[in-house]
């Protein structure tokens, strides 16, 4: 199953590129002190994975969205981004390395989540895309706090959430970076009907669980802009009373990100 979707992700995923394009953060500059950000691509140790890696390669997406990472932020030491197989849906960063791990076992996942809703190729190809995008943004977080030493309160695992969820949306004014979102949403909704047993939960985690993650980026989403998205406020999707506090929570963690970052951006050009 999760081959076939792997497959059917691939054929739809070029339709997703050049939209997700946009969604790298503004170039700040042509300054290039500081460190960089390399990426590679692994071969597939199975035909799916190797079809997806080198339709990433060709696109180079994920090395725009680097740059505008490595253009904008003033980083101490080079930053290396791989994609490869790993035995386990993951993505992660390794502080030793100075490595960002993407497994294409998690985009796999993702696709086959996609798949099992029912979804058609170029919506499984969007759905993986997008996802991905978020959980790379995700992980360059906890390599900006550690590369940075960012003082951060609270667990890393919901903060750097924050700082992915809001590079989608202030980076963009029509509202796209909702929709982008939304699909992570419907990841972590996926996810948490397959944990649903309590037993299972993993109380113990790092990360919140995947309920509280679903229900906190929609959350986000509201927050950026409460008329825009007045409709995911219902019983079913985004109860009233969390969303009450949406708009002003979205507002204190841009602001808080804000000034975190405000002292390892790179100047403006003239």
């Amino acid at each position: 199953m999760k081959q076939r979707a792997f497959s059917r992700a691939s054929k739809g995923l070029v339709c997703t590129l050049a939209f997700a394009l946009c969604f790298a953060p503004a170039h700040a500059t042509q300054d290039t002190a500081g460190g960089t950000i390399s990426v590679s691509y692994a071969p597939g140790i199975d035909e799916a994975s190797d079809e997806l890696a080198t339709i990433l390669r060709d696109a180079a997406i994920f090395e725009d969205l680097a740059n505008g990472v490595s253009e904008t932020i003033r980083l101490p030491a080079d930053l290396s981004v791989q994609f490869r197989n790993c035995d386990t849906a993951n993505a992660f960063y390794e502080p030793r390395l100075q490595q960002l791990v993407m497994c294409y076992e998690l985009m796999g996942m993702l696709a086959q989540n996609a798949a099992a809703a029912g979804k058609s190729d170029e919506e499984i190809g969007q759905d993986m895309m997008f996802a991905s995008i978020f959980f790379f943004y995700h992980e360059m977080g906890h390599a900006l706090v550690h590369q940075l030493d960012l003082p951060i309160t609270g667990k890393e695992e919901d903060a750097v959430d924050d700082m992915a969820a809001l590079l989608l949306l202030e980076n963009n004014e029509d509202g796209s970076g909702g929709v982008m979102i939304a699909s992570v949403v419907q990841q972590f909704g996926e996810l948490a009907m397959k944990m649903a047993d309590m037993d299972s939960l993993p109380f113990w985690g790092q990360h919140s669980l995947d309920a509280q993650r679903m229900y906190h980026l929609m959350c986000m989403i509201y927050g950026s802009n409460s008329e825009a998205y007045a409709d995911l406020v219902s019983d079913d999707i985004l109860p009233k009373e969390r969303a009450e506090q949406c708009p002003y929570e979205y507002k204190q963690r841009a602001r808080n990100w804000e000034r975190l970052m405000e002292n390892h951006l790179k100047p403006e050009p003239a």
